[in-house]
């Protein structure tokens, strides 16, 4: 039986034991270790499944970290080189180099970087980007554990999970 099957028939057993005003028979004594015990092994093997599963999404984080390092460090490293490169050439006053194996060159960007270099108050209005209001959940969060109330709006919900060790 599925997990779900027994915890029906679990219920149905306690729907039939309150109907019996209490009254443990042996045939209701019976019925209910069995399911009782199938319910137990199949609820602790999806425990350990869920375990299982979890110890190997670790070790797959675990391994994807490693190798983000490692892509980060490559491109880090490529960056670096092509700077060296792009200076080199600047310095020597070349734009251009054809090998046989591969062909460098410096390109104008297409488009032109800009940035603001002074105070943001003397900013004009029409080059002002303003960024969306959110709601600061954790300062709310700090609040309320600080014994504050909440203003109107706010929705506060204390769920459950599971646990598994």
């Amino acid at each position: 039986m599925k997990l779900y099957e027994l915890a029906d028939e679990l219920q149905i057993l306690a729907e039939q034991l309150i109907e019996s005003g209490g009254e443990l028979t042996c045939d209701l004594e019976a019925a209910l270790n069995g399911y009782t015990e199938a319910f137990e092994l199949k609820a602790r093997n999806i425990a350990l499944l869920c375990k299982n599963i979890d110890a190997e999404a670790d070790i797959a984080e675990h391994e994807a970290s490693r190798l983000a390092s490692i892509v980060r460090a490559r491109r880090n490293s490529v960056q670096r080189l092509k700077d060296y490169l792009k200076v080199s050439l600047e310095k020597a006053a070349l734009t251009r180099l054809d090998d046989p194996l591969v062909k460098i060159w410096i390109q104008r960007n297409g488009r032109p970087s800009i940035a603001w270099v002074r105070p943001v108050e003397v900013l004009p209005e029409r080059y002002r980007k303003v960024v969306p209001i959110t709601p600061d959940l954790d300062r709310a969060y700090k609040d309320l554990n600080d014994g504050l109330a909440l203003p109107e709006g706010f929705k506060i919900e204390l769920g459950s999970h599971l646990r598994i060790r």
